[in-house]
């Protein structure tokens, strides 16, 4: 007869495989209702409105109206929050002429938030046939103007008949005038990126030559109009030697 030690020893191995069993049986069933849990998470997040869209907040809008904006975001209420892309969104609401910067985030559960930064007029561009257009520091023209914006001692200088890359650095140009200066500018002229000249209210005549070197081109200008008071042209397109002119 087997002693008693040898029958318990005996028995350890087939105990140790019923309990491994049953482990094995509980951790799957854990794994399944993890499974379906997740499943249900995933329909009700990607499927169902219950996490759905149900309010747009636009930041940042001024000139253009949030309701303009909401529309280019073309995301129907209650459409499921995770769904949406938010790069598609920046995309048609970037294509608004007047948004210079948009960005984008989902805020769960249900709101989206579309940020937008606005192009700031620099200048008005005189097109012809169409009367003039807000043009800011890119040389973007975004909006209408009226004719009042090139009128009286606020009104932004004009672009007058500059287009296409000459168009881009005059309103570069005019963007990075110091305040003082750029408020003084009543006309641009450039037939090229590079013949940059502006007309000023006092009636002098600037040539600004191209873009490079703005802060020297201002200070020599002003150093300029100070010691040669009847020059009717200040020259600063090659700033280390200025000239001038009296007629």
């Amino acid at each position: 007869m087997p002693h008693a030690g040898e029958a318990s020893a005996g028995g350890r191995p087939a105990e140790r495989r019923r309990l491994r069993a049953r482990l094995s049986r509980r951790s799957l069933a854990v794994v399944a209702g993890l499974a379906a849990a997740l499943g249900v998470v995933a329909w009700v997040a990607l499927g169902t409105s219950v996490l759905g869209v149900r309010t747009v907040d636009v930041v940042g809008a001024g000139h253009v109206s949030a309701a303009e904006v909401r529309a280019a975001v073309d995301v129907p209420s209650g459409f499921p929050l995770a769904r949406v892309d938010p790069a598609a969104v920046q995309a048609r609401v970037g294509a608004i002429p007047a948004v210079r910067d948009v960005t984008v985030e989902r805020r769960f559960p249900r709101t989206l938030v579309v940020s937008i930064v606005e192009r700031t007029a620099v200048a008005v561009a005189s097109v012809r046939d169409s009367g003039l257009t807000y043009v800011d520091a890119e040389g973007v023209a975004f909006a209408p103007a009226p004719a009042t914006a090139a009128r009286g001692k606020t009104a932004l200088p004009v672009l007058a008949a500059v287009e296409g890359d000459a168009r881009t650095a005059a309103a570069a140009v005019v963007g990075g005038l110091p305040s003082g200066l750029q408020k003084r500018v009543v006309r641009v002229e450039a037939r090229t990126p590079d013949s940059v000249t502006l007309q000023l209210r006092s009636g002098h005549s600037v040539v600004w030559g191209d873009v490079e070197r703005p802060q020297r081109k201002a200070q020599v200008l002003v150093a300029l109009m100070t010691a040669v008071k009847d020059a009717k042209t200040y020259d600063v397109s090659a700033p280390d030697a200025p000239t001038t002119r009296t007629t």
